[in-house]
């Protein structure tokens, strides 16, 4: 079924509205069949989650895709987990979960409604007779039973890391050592946190996977697939690198703008149409973006619209950004800053410190430019 609008802006349909990624895809591929396990670390909105079911389209074995960033223990681990094999592996559904719950002794299936559609639904529950790391066990064993060869990608693995067992890291990494048969993707949008869970010598999953950061796609790249699908909507080529550059070369903006213009139908589109469709995007976040710099304290505030207005920097401690910006000490940029990269509100970007949300960049640059 084709999509009205090829720009897609949430979920994956098919390889041929995923724009590239044949270089990470052909990695990926050739370490799974090598029976290597994957840390996939990228920013958010880069595109991390499409590559996966991208993957997985291509992926001749079963395969399941979980994101645990609401996980707030292994027991909630442990249910999303076992939910999403069931929506993804169980046809039959019925005679799947009769399986499963022969072989997970704790599993317990049933059967309520969904409070805002009506519909019924399977809801998944665990006795409390067995910790959650056995019924995860269990849930292994059954899949390297039924599904060897079985591919379980992990989104947000670095939640684990909130959990309160100090000893989680150390349970799982044993525990996907036993199971030689499942094919492992632990990925995660927090490349401080990430690179430090896979390459730090003093934590156990330690040079378990093999590191695959994702990067910006090329340029030249994306005009390519944005060409091809734009149809009648006609722009310059300038145009379109000029939006490519506009939005960073971030994917889930690039697809949002896109997304946008090619819903205003066909037609031709010079530069004073495409600032108006800019414009309009940013105007329709304006009341969630006032909110946002309200919530902040004062001086994290004045640095985030530094950074904006700076279009980034590599030292925003030097004498000379504090300066033009009318800042604190640079110890207490420091501090702010740091706060600000955990609230993921500011990241590294190709060595400069900015906004991580480029829409918010471009109101804060519009909205605050005019003062200084």
């Amino acid at each position: 079924m084709n999509p009205s609008n090829p720009f897609l802006t949430q979920g994956y349909l098919s390889a041929e509205y995923f724009c590239d990624r044949k270089v990470e895809l052909k990695l990926m591929q050739e370490s799974l069949v090598n029976g290597n396990n994957l840390a996939l670390i990228s920013g958010r909105r880069k595109g991390k989650t499409n590559l996966i079911l991208n993957l997985f389209h291509h992926h001749k074995s079963p395969a399941v895709y979980i994101d645990i960033f609401n996980a707030r223990n292994e027991s909630d681990f442990v249910q999303q987990l076992s939910r999403a094999i069931v929506q993804q592996l169980g046809t039959p559904k019925e005679s799947f979960v009769k399986k499963l719950s022969r072989t997970v002794r704790s599993f317990r299936p049933n059967i309520g409604f969904n409070p805002i559609t009506g519909e019924p639904e399977l809801g998944i529950q665990f006795s409390e007779e067995r910790s959650s790391i056995k019924n995860l066990e269990d849930v292994f064993g059954f899949l390297s039973q039924e599904y060897p060869g079985v591919l379980i990608a992990i989104d947000e693995f670095q939640q684990i890391l909130s959990w309160e067992n100090p000893g989680v890291e150390a349970e799982l990494r044993s525990l996907t050592q036993r199971y030689p048969l499942i094919r492992f993707i632990y990925c995660g949008s927090s490349r401080k946190l990430m690179f430090d869970l896979f390459n730090n010598s003093r934590r156990p999953f330690y040079h378990s996977s093999q590191l695959l950061f994702l990067e910006k796609i090329n340029p030249d790249l994306y005009l390519k697939f944005i060409t091809s699908k734009l149809s009648d909507r006609i722009l310059t080529e300038n145009n379109i690198r000029h939006e490519i550059i506009w939005c960073r070369g971030e994917t889930y903006y690039i697809q949002r703008l896109f997304n946008r213009i090619y819903g205003k139908g066909p037609g031709t589109y010079n530069r004073q149409d495409l600032d108006q469709i800019e414009s309009q995007l940013i105007a329709e976040k304006e009341s969630e973006f006032q909110i946002q710099l309200r919530l902040l304290a004062k001086q994290q505030r004045s640095l985030l619209i530094a950074l904006a207005l700076s279009k980034g920097i590599d030292k925003p401690t030097s004498a000379e950004f504090l300066k033009q910006y009318s800042l604190s000490s640079s110890s207490t940029i420091a501090q702010n800053l740091n706060v600000l990269i955990e609230k993921d509100m500011v990241i590294k970007d190709e060595g400069l410190y900015r906004v991580a949300d480029v829409f918010l960049e471009h109101w804060i640059q519009g909205s605050y430019g005019k003062e200084l």
